[in-house]
């Protein structure tokens, strides 16, 4: 687990987009066909796109991170925060975080939901 945190925090702090991007994290290119996304999964699109339907947008991207291959919804918005969680290939939730910049903070699935729902 401490390998995919790491991953996230690394790639982020590189640089990210506020939407699926050909050169910045997320990559275009790791979005998730339709077909292939885990109705958990699914779901935690559908509640983000719900939240941030006005300013913001949520993406489902599959990514080979070391041995794993990963789910990951990623939230971006016209600023500096952005959300993010992780399954795995299964699509049983692994973990969650916002981001404020390229900081990414690693948080409890309902504390990332709360800071959408009253960004600080």
């Amino acid at each position: 687990m401490d390998e995919l945190r790491a991953w996230f925090e690394a790639t982020a702090a590189e640089g990210r987009a506020a939407q699926p991007s050909p050169t910045r994290f997320p990559l275009r290119a790791t979005l998730a066909a339709e077909a292939t996304i885990p109705a958990s999964v699914a779901e935690a699109r559908a509640f983000y796109a719900g939240a941030c339907f006005d300013w913001g947008g949520a993406w489902v991207h599959r990514q080979r991170i070391g041995a794993r291959e990963v789910f990951f919804v990623y939230v971006g918005t016209d600023g500096d925060d952005g959300w993010l969680e992780v399954f795995d290939e299964a699509g049983v939730f692994l973990f969650a975080g916002s981001f404020t910049g390229t900081r990414l903070i690693w948080e409890p699935r309902d504390a990332a939901r709360a800071r959408l729902a009253s960004p600080a």
